[in-house]
């Protein structure tokens, strides 16, 4: 993610007319500070929830995986953009590349989080996948326990990968792309493929189901609240996996190409299209919460228990919250279909 700077600064002629990059530096600031705080934020509530739990249902491997990919968004908020900020606001003083030496502290953070969100990401997928298409083998192998191992696991090949510049004399090109090839590109071609599959085979499963009631019910022209409730699901399904995939192609893949480009043949124009994408890039650290997570009501219920927690902390006696899961069916569910209250009911008792 960095390199594209490092161009920037150091392969033009001294003479150039840098004016433009220094309205991108400018922009650039203002732009990554509000990221950097809006991902703190969004990033940081869910994980306060995940801690809380108030709900005592955040323990699923989804959840660990979300918390996972939320705790590198974090890392990001915290250090990465505003090292960035940091850079771009004395080069912008000085109008010199001399700071480049800050660069790798940041270099180091951004690649170690940029990796591990994307992976967590692809692991989260596989996970849903297997969920919905080998309900038998996902009860074998994931569990809450393999989810954290997982998590940890990418974690450190992350830290590690991030090293490799400082610890050895890389070909630098060679890192890079490595990098956007290994991390960036390949996992989001592959969440896209996984998106599309999870979405079929959840339309087919859904599809059978179907078919199985209304051969029940042909003698009625209406429609049950059950089914009702499936299809609602089956097209809240259909737009959830539409925004994933949007947000992917719109977020990431232009960042991947213009990279891409910087590195094999350098221009003002190509390095300035990877600072440009690179804010996009970010815009999906800020995003991610909203995708994997506030956009479902268990996560929205115990976010709201969890900060009420806190506003009325001073409160000598609190009302108490008894959580009673009801009896769920054998057929594996998505977290679309753990959304709603079907799973819980949560009875408030006042002392």
């Amino acid at each position: 993610m960095s390199s594209s700077s490092n161009a920037t600064y150091s392969s033009s002629g001294p003479h150039e007319d840098f004016d433009i990059y220094y309205e991108i530096d400018v922009a650039s600031i203002v732009v990554m500070l509000f990221l950097a705080v809006v991902t703190v934020i969004s990033n940081g509530a869910f994980l306060w929830t995940f801690y809380k739990d108030p709900l005592k249902c955040l323990r699923k491997p989804s959840a660990i995986f979300i918390s996972g990919l939320t705790s590198a968004n974090f890392v990001s908020g915290l250090i990465v953009e505003p090292s960035f900020v940091a850079f771009y606001f004395r080069h912008f003083l000085s109008h010199s590349a001399e700071f480049l030496q800050y660069f790798s502290v940041a270099q180091l953070f951004a690649f170690m989080t940029t990796t591990t969100s994307f992976l967590v990401t692809l692991a989260l997928a596989i996970v849903q996948y297997l969920l919905i298409k080998f309900p038998s083998s996902y009860q074998k192998i994931v569990s809450p326990v393999s989810a954290f191992v997982g998590v940890l696991s990418i974690w450190i090949y992350s830290l590690i990968f991030g090293l490799i510049p400082l610890m050895s004399n890389v070909n630098r090109f060679a890192y890079v792309l490595t990098n956007l090839v290994l991390h960036i590109m390949i996992p989001t071609v592959l969440l896209v493929i996984l998106y599309i599959a999870i979405y079929l085979e959840f339309r087919s499963r859904f599809q059978v189901n179907s078919d199985r009631r209304m051969e029940v019910q042909q003698a009625s022209f209406q429609l049950t609240e059950s089914e009702e409730q499936r299809r609602k699901a089956e097209k809240d399904f259909a737009v959830g996996t539409f925004i994933l995939t949007f947000v992917l192609i719109i977020l990431v893949w232009p960042f991947c190409v213009s990279l891409y480009m910087v590195n094999c043949c350098f221009t003002r124009r190509t390095a300035l299209a990877v600072r440009i994408a690179q804010l996009f890039l970010l815009c999906k650290f800020a995003v991610d919460p909203f995708l994997f997570a506030w956009r479902f009501q268990k996560y929205r219920k115990s976010l709201f228990l969890a900060m009420r927690s806190i506003c009325f902390c001073f409160k000598p006696t609190l009302p108490r919250a008894i959580i009673v899961r009801k009896n769920e069916k054998n057929s594996p569910k998505t977290d679309e279909d753990d959304d709603d209250e079907e799973g819980l009911e949560v009875t408030v008792v006042r002392d």
